[in-house]
């Protein structure tokens, strides 16, 4: 078998050839401006490609709102109420409003509260030394109040609220 070198005429064909794929390469879509028949098909498929796509987005929309969207809302429902009924066994027991426990809850950051400071304010100490038998001092209130909210109430909801 005789192989054969191509003649000069040949490589210099094939090098502009080569030259010319990588410049269109190079210029991408750009390239395809001066071909009106690639340009009409790279739309037609652009199109194609398009409405699989949003046909692909409304399937996935319409199986998440008809199958899934009921038990996710139960499912956060539920964990709402679990959250909101620790919040509402902590102010009854130190005698706070249930909202500021619950703003305090929810912005608790780094085992600090957001305004500690207004939580021990907020507190009505006079209604829990009178409703409660073993009543801590006032002294003893405060402190104890933050920690019950740190060691024992947060615990329980963090999990849930993140």
């Amino acid at each position: 078998m005789l192989f054969l070198m191509p003649s000069i005429s040949e490589r210099l064909d094939m090098a502009v050839k080569a030259i010319t794929a990588a410049v269109q390469d190079g210029l991408g879509p750009i390239a395809l401006l001066s071909d009106s028949q690639a340009l009409a098909d790279q739309a037609f498929q652009f199109a194609v490609d398009f409405g699989i796509q949003m046909i692909a987005t409304v399937l996935l929309f319409l199986a998440v709102r008809f199958f899934l969207w009921k038990p996710i809302t139960n499912i956060i429902e539920t964990i709402r109420q679990a959250i909101d009924k620790e919040l509402e066994k902590f102010a009854t027991k130190w005698f706070i409003d249930f909202e500021d426990v619950k703003y305090e809850a929810f912005n608790y950051r780094d085992g600090e509260l957001a305004n500690e400071n207004k939580l021990k304010e907020n507190a009505d100490y006079a209604a829990y030394k009178e409703a409660t038998e073993d009543a801590l001092p006032k002294f003893k209130f405060n402190g104890a109040l933050i920690r019950d909210f740190k060691e024992e109430l947060m615990p329980i909801i963090l999990p849930l609220i993140g």
